[in-house]
């Protein structure tokens, strides 16, 4: 029982955010493992409130990490980011989301391509990204012309008669 009791804690540990932030440079060129760490962390607390006894913003700090490419698996991080109902870590998604496009990181190909797989699963919620989204679009002119080319790519894939899909 105590073997079991230590292997819980430990895999606590590795939940945490500071585990991800300590992770991210420990292979700095390719981040793709700290990335699904954090999506998978955010994807268990996608419905819950901000807690600080269970903080899930700091799994958002590899993507400001700069020089440093997303990929998908950043793209599928920040993308989980928007649409999770904890405002820290949708916050700092936004904020990731507006640096990436002014460093040219983010790429709306693949955000597209992500967010068409992301809700065909059902559970995103597009009111939550359209107010993530309005965030960044008031930014500058620049934003709201790559969330606008984001939208163009992504809308024709998606299903209009989901629920709050005429917020997008």
């Amino acid at each position: 029982n105590l073997l079991l009791d230590r292997k819980r804690r430990a895999w606590g540990e590795l939940m945490t955010p500071w585990v991800a932030q300590w992770a991210s440079w420990l292979w700095p060129q390719n981040p793709a493992a700290v990335c699904m760490r954090g999506a998978v962390s955010l994807v268990q607390r996608i419905d819950d409130n901000a807690s600080s006894w269970s903080p899930s913003h700091g799994h958002l700090q590899v993507l400001f990490q700069s020089g440093r490419p997303w990929r998908e698996p950043g793209h599928l991080l920040l993308c989980i980011g928007l649409v999770g109902k904890d405002a820290d870590a949708r916050g700092l998604a936004v904020d990731a989301l507006i640096e990436g496009i002014e460093t040219r990181i983010f790429d709306p190909e693949v955000f597209a391509a992500t967010m068409t797989g992301l809700v065909e699963g059902e559970w995103v919620k597009l009111n939550r990204l359209a107010d993530a989204l309005v965030q960044v679009i008031a930014t500058s002119p620049t934003h709201a012309s790559v969330i606008s080319k984001a939208l163009q790519l992504w809308l024709p894939n998606l299903d209009l008669q989901q629920n709050n899909a005429f917020r997008l």
